[in-house]
């Protein structure tokens, strides 16, 4: 890692300005009060450390660092190149929205040179330059921020959030406007900067910032596009999360690893408050169902006990009706088919008795004056078309006539009209 404003690759204390700025100053002067001073560099529980007071580099994070070591590289880096001890230097990195890291913005300062003693009971201790994050670049481009007593050149790469590049003068405590101009432009000159490079209009100032709930921060920003215009509403810088701004933030190292603990705590709190917010809710559904299942269950039981009388009063009569209808069904069936037999009967034949059978069989005995007489009945039954077989069991001569005996079998599926069978 190099730290820019260095010769010898450490972190050694900045000097107020350079030759260039140096030049600028001498060839404007100082006085007669600057217009466009920006407001106080604390706001709304959020201190901008002047830009000037640190040196920054952008590191190349290597392959295999995941975000929870991110912390401990750059510190690592940082403590690398710095000649004083590392708890004597007040540090901080800003990084690209999303999980996967390749680039970091790291900076760093004097402690003794950034710290205040309100410190921790402010929102976040920030370089001013990061202001100008969250904002998105369809090329690459350079930003002039205005700040209380410096004036910073920052570069964001294209289709990048955080910039890559930041450089700062320090302006005299009597700066004029003609001064800011002149020393924007020589600024402009000596900076590495290609033709195909976008800069920005005029100069712009941090005017406010607004602390969410989430922990994030959104900066109110300024434009002057010319000298001596009117300020105007300009864009909106912001850190999207609470990890964001404390790996921003340059207050003690073991101050902000409570910030992160406490951080967790509190999110895995928030977790387990919402689990159980979530559980209790089910189980207060669950327990509604189960009450309106029993209530629905008592209503049916109610209704089953009131109507269980009746339904024993139907079971009863249905039970008489079936008994009934065995004892007769059958008896009058047999009996019909017996009147369908007689209604082909000669007048000279005769039944002397009849007999039933489960099996559909119908038994009739009796006399006929003869032997054609009895096949010509059976031939009768047969053609009628009602019985599967007609068949003449016995048949005996007598003095009178012909004694027989025959065995009818209903066929199956075969129906009884009223008036005869059919």
């Amino acid at each position: 890692m190099s730290i820019r404003s260095t010769s010898d690759n450490r972190l050694e204390e900045p000097t107020a300005r350079d030759a260039a700025t140096e030049d600028t100053v001498a060839a404007h002067g100082a006085g007669g009060g600057l217009s466009i001073a920006p407001v106080s560099d604390v706001m709304n529980g959020v201190r901008l450390v002047s830009s000037a007071r640190f040196v920054t580099d952008a590191l190349v994070v290597p392959a295999g660092v995941t975000q929870r070591d991110l912390p401990g590289f750059v510190e690592g880096e940082i403590e690398y190149v710095s000649m004083f001890p590392i708890e004597a230097v007040a540090w901080g990195y800003l990084t690209e929205k999303g999980k996967g890291q390749s680039a970091v913005l790291a900076y760093a300062a004097l402690r003794e040179q950034v710290h205040a003693a309100e410190d921790e009971n402010l929102h976040a201790v920030l370089p001013a330059f990061s202001c100008l994050c969250g904002l998105n670049w369809k090329c690459t481009t350079w930003v002039f921020l205005l700040e209380p007593d410096c004036l910073t050149l920052v570069r964001f790469p294209a289709r990048k959030s955080c910039p890559d590049y930041v450089r700062s003068c320090f302006l005299p405590q009597d700066c004029t406007d003609e001064l800011v101009w002149a020393l924007r432009t020589s600024m402009l000159e000596a900076a590495p900067r290609t033709d195909d490079e976008a800069v920005a209009d005029g100069v712009v100032r941090c005017v406010g910032i607004a602390c969410r709930v989430n922990r994030s921060i959104t900066f109110e920003l300024q434009q002057q596009a010319v000298p001596g215009e009117a300020w105007n509403t300009w864009k909106r810088g912001y850190l999207t999360s609470a990890a964001a701004l404390i790996a921003a933030d340059v207050r003690d190292a073991d101050f902000l690893d409570q910030e992160r603990n406490r951080r967790r705590a509190l999110r895995r709190l928030r977790i387990c408050i919402q689990g159980v917010f979530i559980l209790a809710i089910l189980l207060g559904a669950a327990h509604v169902r189960y009450l309106l299942l029993l209530r629905a269950l008592s209503e049916s039981m109610r209704q089953v006990e009131a109507r269980r009388s009746i339904v024993a009063d139907l079971e009863e009569k249905e039970a008489m009706i079936q008994s009934t209808a065995r004892l007769v069904a059958s008896p009058m069936e047999a009996f019909d088919w017996l009147m369908a037999m007689n209604d082909l009967r000669a007048d000279t034949v005769s039944f002397a008795s009849t007999s039933f059978s489960r099996d559909g069989t119908i038994g009739v005995s009796g006399e006929a004056p003869s032997v054609a007489i009895v096949n010509q009945y059976v031939q009768s039954l047969r053609g009628a078309g009602q019985y599967a077989s007609v068949e003449v069991r016995d048949m005996q001569s007598t003095q009178r006539g012909v004694n027989f005996t025959l065995a009818v079998q209903v066929a199956p599926g075969a129906r009884f009209a009223e008036g005869g069978a059919e």
